[in-house]
């Protein structure tokens, strides 16, 4: 019987299809016989739990690369001979990678692309079978489980065999599972095989040297039963065995000896796997979306490719989207860039770093989040890059240029629970979420560095048009002074020639920080005995230092510093701290229940391991009567205070907007499409530049009618130039007239408003111009 099981199990291994795997079962007696078959989790209301997790294929699959990670660990673990949950096991995963595997500080990055590849031979996923039907294999050198113990932990849901775990990801004992209803066909085939490592191989356990395999399907519902029901291959009760040496994995490989081969550990194999949109070449777009969803994986992962592409096998070792931005730095990162920052947020601590792309070089890097949110290298939450064109960021010149990495993991499990749902792919939207997402928006918002890039990229855009938009905008405002519905509605400000006119102020000099400060203090200003003064109702405030520290004192792996700040002897639980070039910007709130006429004594403690003494500020805020001038702003001054650094460029904008001609050899520069009729970007402090499409599909048609009437091409072209940018005009009005409108609260991109509704006005807007004005009154 051993040798029939091994024989099934490796046919089934090597099937490249759900009907090929059905017909061998059935040819063994196995599918048809329901007695055969146990309930997966040993729960026969299994779907809910099991369908409610990841909501996309990718991010089901990263569960399972995540729990082979976490079986390598814990294979080294247990043989070393500590209990996983024991005083002497490692306390975090970085630990663990650096007692285990040498890999410093937990860093991948900290080793070298071969010391990578040998690492990733732990770990591997292979896709075979058609294009279009994919099947995946996830195969690891781990723990391994006997055949005995795989039901109450491979094969369960809900146990708690990694909750007191310290230094592994899994927690809740069900990721796992959320890959089945992805396995495609029409019963959702996973095959799952596994044996222990010898070396820590339980004597008492009798299947301790055995293969166990399974194979899980989807039951449709019968009898009356609401919902499926996902089982497994369990003669008996108990799980098929067979002895072996080894496996080998599926492969291409004319030779068999290059092929994968296990001694022990486990395969999962998930037939027809619906990989939506990413379903080509393993080693491109799936290799990207995964190093985005594991951007700091605790072990590098070897990826196979041995479907029918032409050309040799692929194979590339994924390392995570860290290792990536490290080692692609110099080419695909704008110069200046990471900015870290330390951000705590209603008392919870978290670090993050903005990276900025040199433009159009963020593609094979994320898809179009702007922003990640991760736990001990996992992404559990992202929000699309059009944050950044929101109206309180401010950033849509560069909005596909930037990506955030909010590092989440030293947050309290209490808020980590309010933030994230179990699946990690999505959020709880409570009062921290909206906290973090507040902070985000000024943070960015504020970032000098990507107010520079903006600019830049802003200069770029319109270099060559500004001459040319002069008279547009002349225009345009004669046409709004014309009409006094027009004069009420946009109401025009100061009108300056060149947006880009610099102010200059001094010589910035190189700054070379010390990996260790000898001094933090702060800016005389704000030193004792001078006292700084906060109206009541401006909770945010901005503080600053001078140091010889390095900018990335506070963020990096070996000896970081540690800064912490008191508020009348409690630890103050709302700020951030950046330090770039010798000053360390601290943005703060006042408590909460602060009142006018109170003295708040702040002390601040800046600390690392080898430092001499802990270097120590005091200063103190006294808190004012309400200020509601609108000179006051949000509390936090542009530009920032003290920002002293020399050599600046600071930009006047002008009221009325910049009105640019785009034509079609210019498209792909401005990312036009002969559909687009007007494109806004916000330029900073509320102004916007106005591109408008002279080649749009709608325009030349017309136009085409108005030249065989031997009339004037210009006079239509300014009517439908002139109409869109009113139309846009009025949409930005109302898309950003308060923070309570309907278009704030629903977090809508006026851009992209704009964008929207002037495409689908143009059909009509030009014949709309035409026949209106040929009404009479009869």
């Amino acid at each position: 019987m051993t040798r029939e099981n091994k024989s099934l199990c490796l046919s089934l291994l090597t099937s490249e299809s759900e009907d090929a795997a059905i017909r061998l079962l059935k040819h063994y007696g196995y599918w048809s016989d329901a007695p055969l078959w146990r309930s997966y989790g040993d729960k026969e209301n299994n779907f809910g739990q099991i369908g409610s997790q990841q909501g996309q294929p990718a991010g089901a699959m990263v569960e399972k690369l995540v729990n082979s990670i976490d079986a390598v660990l814990m294979r080294e673990c247990l043989a070393r001979g500590m209990p996983l949950e024991g005083p002497d096991a490692p306390q975090s995963m970085a630990e663990a990678l650096e007692s285990f595997f040498g890999v410093r500080y937990g860093n991948l990055a900290n080793l070298s692309a071969s010391e990578r590849a040998v690492l990733a031979r732990n770990i591997g996923l292979v896709a075979t079978g058609s294009k279009s039907k994919p099947n995946y294999t996830v195969f690891d050198r781990g723990e391994g489980q006997t055949p005995l113990s795989m039901p109450k932990t491979i094969l369960s849901l809900s146990e708690s065999n990694k909750l007191r775990i310290p230094f592994v990801q899994g927690e809740f004992n069900m990721g796992g599972s959320g890959a089945l209803p992805f396995c495609g066909g029409e019963h959702n085939l996973q095959l799952v095989i596994s044996r222990r490592c010898p070396s820590i191989a339980n004597g008492g356990d009798p299947t301790s040297t055995s293969w166990g395999f399974t194979i899980v399907r989807r039951q449709d519902p019968t009898y009356g039963e609401s919902h499926s029901i996902y089982k497994y291959l369990a003669p008996n009760g108990e799980i098929l065995t067979f002895e072996s040496d080894s496996l080998i994995l599926p492969h291409g490989y004319a030779d068999a000896s290059l092929a994968p081969r296990l001694e022990w550990g486990t395969v999962i194999k998930m037939f027809e796997y619906e990989m939506t949109g990413l379903k080509p070449l393993i080693t491109q777009r799936l290799y990207y979306v995964i190093s985005l969803l594991l951007p700091r994986p605790g072990l590098p992962v070897r990826f196979y490719e041995f479907r029918d592409y032409a050309g040799d096998h692929p194979e590339s070792t994924m390392h995570g989207l860290h290792v990536r931005l490290e080692e692609d730095k110099r080419d695909n990162v704008e110069s200046g860039f990471p900015v870290a920052y330390q951000m705590k947020v209603l008392g919870e601590s978290m670090s993050l770093m903005i990276y900025a792309f040199k433009k159009g070089r963020d593609k094979s890097y994320r898809r179009n989040e702007g922003i990640i949110f991760t736990i001990n290298g996992q992404t559990h939450h992202a929000i699309s890059q059009d944050f950044f064109s929101r109206r309180n960021v401010n950033m849509s010149y560069i909005d596909d240029s930037i990506l955030v990495i909010v590092d989440a993991s030293i947050v309290s499990k209490r808020a980590r629970e309010k933030l994230f749902m179990t699946s990690r792919d999505r959020t709880r939207r409570g009062e921290l979420y909206t906290a973090i997402e507040r902070r985000l928006q000024e943070i960015i918002r504020n970032d000098s560095k990507l107010k520079e890039l903006r600019d830049r990229r802003r200069r770029e855009a319109l270099e060559d048009k500004l001459s040319d938009s002069k008279p547009l905008k002349e225009v345009l405002k004669k046409i709004i002074r014309k009409s006094p519905s027009l004069a009420a509605l946009f109401v025009t400000g100061k009108d300056l020639s060149n947006p880009f006119k610099p102010k200059r102020v001094g010589k910035k000099e190189t700054f070379t920080g010390k990996e260790r400060p000898e001094y933090f203090r702060l800016f005389k200003r704000h030193r004792k005995p001078r006292v700084n003064e906060r109206p009541v109702n401006r909770h945010r405030f901005r503080i600053q230092f001078e140091t010889d520290a390095v900018d990335d004192y506070f963020d990096r792996e070996l000896d970081p510093g540690v800064f912490a700040l008191y508020c009348n002897g409690a630890e103050v639980s709302d700020s951030d701290l950046n330090l770039r070039d010798g000053v360390a910007t601290l943005n703060i709130s006042l408590p909460n229940d602060a009142a006018a006429g109170d003295r708040l004594s702040y002390f601040a403690l800046v600390s690392d391991d080898l430092l001499f003494s802990p270097i120590e500020n005091e200063f103190e805020v006294v808190v004012t009567e309400a200020d509601n001038s609108s000179s006051a702003g949000n509390g936090i001054r542009k530009p920032p205070v003290g920002d002293d650094d020399g050599d600046r460029e600071t930009p006047d904008y002008m009221a009325m907007p910049q009105v640019l001609e785009v034509r079609e050899e210019e498209w792909e520069k401005y990312d036009f499409s002969v559909e687009t009729a007007l494109a806004v970007k916000n330029a900073g402090n509320d102004s916007y530049d106005f591109f408008i499409n002279m080649d749009n599909r709608h325009l030349n048609w017309e136009l085409k009618e108005w030249l065989a009437q031997s009339r004037e091409p210009e006079l239509l072209q300014s009517r439908f130039k002139y109409s869109m940018v009113l139309i846009g005009m009025a949409i930005l009005k109302e898309a950003t007239k308060d923070q309570d409108s309907y278009f704030a609260a629903h977090n809508m991109i006026p851009e992209k408003l704009v964008a929207d509704l002037t495409a689908m006005m143009a059909p009509v807007i030009l014949p709309m111009i035409h026949t209106l004005g040929e009404l009479e009154v009869e």
